[in-house]
């Protein structure tokens, strides 16, 4: 049964203040709704930038390096990113298993913490840290550490990571009431890696990449490191397996070029 407008009339003149009680709890619902369909709106937005460089192998570097077994050593990281080593060569480690299932190549990616498997187990562990300490001091692993390496574990080449540079930024947007409800997020990674010949002790390959991942976000969510260091060997890793495409031959050993994508 409805009620008659007189009703109506009558409740607002007792309480004229009533209306405003409704106000907020409007408010939030509004805001609630507009959220639900924020998602969707132009408004927010998801940035990819990759990009790699690096010498260019030529047909005969390349058949070297892509036979035999490339071991992953660990990785080179920033003070204060100490937790970053194991994860870092693991991710290039996994990217290079990709691209190799994928080329017609048959080579063996030994990954870094199978490696520091096989050395404990052979009893490598100081050779390993005193060629470590060598290349920390001076850029250079000693030719007899490589070559002992190669004698006992089979290894062809080494593929040395260093992790360069990793920033993560936020900046608020939108806040309402002091909630951050949208946020800028932006992630910066900066990796590199060299190839050496653990028989003539000369490193073949030199190259670097980088990505940069930034977007709007719900409050909540955020961009994980990791994918921003997967990406960026990614990219590393389509310009050091350039040599399996096919390259002309008089277009190979000219030097180095650069490439930004």
């Amino acid at each position: 049964m409805l009620l008659p407008p007189a009703v109506f009339q009558k409740n607002a003149a007792m309480y004229p203040g009533r209306h405003k009680y409704f106000f907020v709890p409007g408010l939030l619902l509004g805001l609630i709704v507009f959220l639900a369909f924020l998602p969707g709106c132009a408004g927010l937005f998801t940035q990819h930038d990759l990009y790699a460089t690096g010498d260019r192998l030529s047909s005969q570097e390349a058949s070297q390096v892509f036979k035999g077994k490339l071991c992953v050593l660990g990785a080179g990281v920033p003070g204060g990113r100490d937790g970053y080593q194991t994860l870092v060569s693991d991710l290039l480690g996994g990217v290079l298993r990709k691209q190799a299932a994928d080329s017609s190549n048959s080579f063996q990616i030994l990954g870094f913490s199978e490696f520091l498997n096989q050395i404990n187990q052979k009893t490598l562990l100081d050779e390993y840290l005193y060629m470590t300490d060598v290349y920390r001091r001076s850029g250079i692993y000693p030719k007899e550490s490589l070559q002992l390496l190669q004698s006992q574990l089979g290894i062809g080449h080494f593929i040395k990571p260093a992790l360069l540079q990793l920033d993560q930024r936020s900046d608020t947007r939108l806040s309402v009431f002091s909630l951050r409800l949208i946020v800028t997020k932006e992630t910066t990674v900066r990796v590199s890696a060299e190839i050496w010949n653990t028989r003539t002790g000369r490193k073949s390959w030199n190259g670097t990449a980088g990505c940069i991942i930034a977007g709007e976000k719900l409050s909540q969510k955020r961009i994980v490191a990791d994918k921003a260091i997967y990406d960026a060997w990614e990219k590393m890793a389509a310009r050091l397996f350039e040599p399996l495409l096919a390259i002309p031959e008089d277009n190979a050993g000219r030097g180095q070029t650069t490439q930004r994508h």
